[in-house]
């Protein structure tokens, strides 16, 4: 009876004992739960404040940047790009809470399934000690056995729970662990957040910077501009003033004239008032010799007329129909369409008498004077605001010479054509010429058939914006002496014509340097700029020592 007795109270201490470490399973577990919580609201809240910080000092900049909209558009993308950035970097961050709270929930589930179980094993415990002590009472004879039955039940339950417990132990501390590899992950995400809004704010401080010095450089440049405008205007009235004084001139002589003539010659009244009409109208040109602020010039072209010239622009031009010769007295030139030789098309001669400024595209601006053989003078053509010369002299078929070394074609994009089939040119200086802007100079020298030599070595090729360099030299079969330098290489595709004339080997030596091309192919595609130097046709060496 006394056994029996103490297995009822052992039994009764199991029950309490499980029961307890089973409550206090459950307020740990409610409790680790609730820290978890409480620390992925004080992360959220976190996340929340520096999401704000962060519109914050995005409406701020907004507002430090509002009057730069039009002049930084390009800036202004880029950080709407970086918007859009944060906000996937937003997104990703709510993405990895929401996915942490379902990872907490799935914790939070797995938590209530132990819990349940470990209710459901201390329930069947209870349950199957209540009847063995029922069957105890109604068996004593099977209670040793029954007992020993049930004690291993409760070691397995109790190693069970064990398990569980570590198990729930083992979990609670990798989710302590992502956890914290979460919050690391979040700080690290908004100091990367951070750095990229500093370098997007520095970005747009430069770019503002670079703006503001581009708007001081184009008014340095339109004062440039306006003094050489003002430098023309004034040179304009002096040459006006010089009309004035040579008609002024002429009109005494008139008078003196017509004095003598009075005095020897009766005019009837009609006469007299002819007379004196056509002196009232030379006085009233005079006056109304000066330049308006539109540019009208009027009585300018009236009176450049009575003088035997033409105007293109404000350049007083003169036509010599027998000589075939056209004359350019300097000032600011027109339109190309309004050029004189396009109504003198068989001029064999351009004179350039002073400063003549080109402005803008000028294409085609010399084309097809087949008969012209030259242009003097041309060193006084401003080209400094020319951004075009696509086919310039095609077609120019007599033209021996043109002087184009003082050019500054630092604006201009296209040289395509612009010596196209000028059959009969002998030579060009352009080693003063940078090409810095240039994107097409394709067929350049095609067919100029007469050319030997040419000066490369200012020229500055920006390979980075290929550039177009095919069939430069196609067709100009005389070429023998090229000087280069360090940036202008040229490409496979120039065309550089082989020579294959006798007394010739087809390499190219550096004069200098001795440095040797096999073939004019060689020359174009391997020069690199390293060794600059001017590169001539070989001659064949005689057997004397001579050359063939």
């Amino acid at each position: 009876m006394s056994i029996f007795s103490g297995s009822t109270e052992m039994l009764r201490k199991v029950k309490e004992a499980i029961e307890k470490s089973a409550s206090e399973v459950k307020e740990k577990l409610l409790g680790i739960i609730e820290d978890a919580k409480n620390e992925q609201e004080e992360v959220n809240s976190n996340l929340k404040q520096a999401i704000d910080r962060e519109a914050a000092r995005n409406d701020v900049q907004d507002e430090k940047i509002e009057d730069h909209e039009r002049k930084i558009h390009l800036t202004q993308q880029e950080l709407n790009f970086f918007k859009e950035d944060q906000a996937k970097i937003n997104k990703s961050l709510d993405s990895a809470i929401v996915a942490e709270k379902e990872r907490n929930d799935q914790q939070d589930e797995t938590l209530k399934q132990h819990s349940e179980a470990i209710e459901k094993n201390t329930a069947d415990i209870l349950e199957n000690a209540d009847k063995a002590h029922q069957d105890l009472e109604a068996h004593k004879e099977e209670s040793a056995a029954k007992f020993e039955d049930l004690s291993q039940k409760v070691d397995t339950n109790t190693q069970n729970i064990k398990q569980t417990r570590e198990e729930l132990q083992e979990q609670l501390g990798e989710h302590d662990n992502r956890i914290t590899e979460n919050k690391n992950q979040i700080a690290a995400n908004a100091e990367k957040a951070e750095r990229a809004i500093e370098s997007a704010v520095l970005d747009l401080k430069k770019s503002i910077l670079e703006t503001n010095k581009d708007v001081m450089q184009n008014a340095t440049n339109i004062n440039l501009i306006s003094k050489n405008v003002d430098e023309k205007i004034e040179d304009q009235n002096l040459r006006i003033e010089a009309i004035k004084d040579l008609l002024d001139e002429l009109i005494k002589e008139v008078k003196e004239e017509f004095k003598v003539l009075h005095s020897n010659t009766t005019f009837n009244s009609e006469q007299i008032s002819i007379l004196n009409q056509s002196v009232a109208e030379i006085n009233s040109l005079i006056d109304g010799l000066e330049l308006d602020t539109k540019g009208n010039t009027g009585n300018i072209n009236l009176i450049f007329k009575m003088l035997g010239t033409s105007l293109w622009g404000t350049v007083p031009w003169r036509w010599d129909g027998e000589k075939k010769v056209l004359q350019l007295f300097g000032g600011i030139a027109g339109a190309v369409m309004d050029a004189p030789w396009k109504q003198h098309e068989d001029v064999n001669e351009i004179v350039i008498e002073d400063k003549t400024i080109l402005t803008g595209a000028i294409p085609h601006l010399f084309e097809n004077l087949s008969q012209l053989k030259r242009i003097k003078g041309a060193v006084f053509l401003d080209t400094e605001a020319v951004t075009d010369m696509f086919r310039l002299f095609n077609g120019c078929s007599l033209l021996e010479s043109v002087d184009v070394s003082a050019w500054d074609v630092s604006s201009v994009t296209r040289f395509n054509d612009m010596f196209r089939q000028t059959h009969n040119l002998l030579e060009l200086d352009l080693s003063n010429w940078k090409v810095t802007n240039a994107g097409n100079l394709s067929r350049m020298f095609q067919d100029s058939r007469s050319l030997t030599a040419l000066d490369f070595s200012g020229f500055v090729f920006d390979h980075e914006k290929n550039i177009n360099l095919n069939s430069m030299f196609a067709g100009a079969d005389k070429i023998k002496k090229l000087t280069l330098g360090q940036q202008s290489v040229f490409t496979d595709r120039s065309s550089l014509e082989e020579i294959t004339e006798d007394g010739y080997t087809g390499r190219w030596v550096g004069e200098n340097t001795g440095m040797v091309f096999e073939s004019s192919l060689a020359l174009m595609r391997d020069y690199d700029g390293s060794v600059p130097d001017t590169y001539i046709a070989e001659k064949n060496v005689l057997k004397n020592g001579g050359t063939n």
